[in-house]
């Protein structure tokens, strides 16, 4: 059982509810993302309210900051950055007794 199946936040007096407002980001609060506050998330196991919420704000948490990663991966110029993750070689089907050659994309 969860602090929030005992009490809610609604049930919470006014200064407990600034006090966690001060120190977290609600996710409905998503467009300024804050990297230094935590994401509150209201949830329960018990009557599992909120448990599909969680999930998809991990997830879109997790996938922005692995793009940034590979932006700023991307981003330094000169680095000795391994770019073999975002290559292709494409390879053509054999035509007849053409041959052809391998053709590399970024």
């Amino acid at each position: 059982m969860l602090k929030v199946d005992i009490k809610p936040f609604e049930a919470l007096s006014e200064e407990d509810k600034q006090q966690i407002n001060s120190i977290v980001q609600w996710h409905t609060d998503r467009q300024i993302r804050d990297p230094d506050r935590p994401i509150f998330v209201e949830m329960s196991t018990v009557t599992e309210v909120g448990l599909v919420t969680v999930r998809s704000v991990a997830c879109d948490d997790l996938l922005a900051q692995r793009v940034q990663a590979k932006i700023r991966a991307a981003a330094l110029p000169g680095s000795n950055v391994d770019i073999s993750n975002r290559l292709y070689i494409a390879k053509p089907k054999p035509d007849g007794n053409k041959v052809m050659s391998y053709f590399f994309c970024r």
